[in-house]
């Protein structure tokens, strides 16, 4: 699913969001998501004005405990995108 999650990440710096979307399908359904993969796929959704599908992504993110950074920025669009 890693590579997968990179796939994704390089078209959706290519903005073909709906593919990158396509390539995220796999990495999303991770149980324990790390905290780079879920804001990864947050941001896609972000990027597709499909917000509150983002949040989940973003909340799991916010809760990870793998990549400070990560869970930094996932803790940072959360509050923008939740009330």
């Amino acid at each position: 699913p890693y590579y997968l999650d990179s796939l994704a990440w390089l078209y959706f710096e290519r903005k073909d969001y709906l593919t990158a979307l396509q390539y995220a399908d796999i990495p999303s359904r991770l149980e324990q998501i790390p905290a780079e993969i879920a804001y990864h796929i947050a941001r896609i959704y972000i990027a597709l004005d499909r917000y509150k599908e983002a949040v989940p992504f973003l909340k799991a993110g916010a809760a990870a405990d793998d990549d400070p950074h990560y869970v930094k920025e996932c803790q940072t669009l959360l509050q923008q995108f939740t009330p």
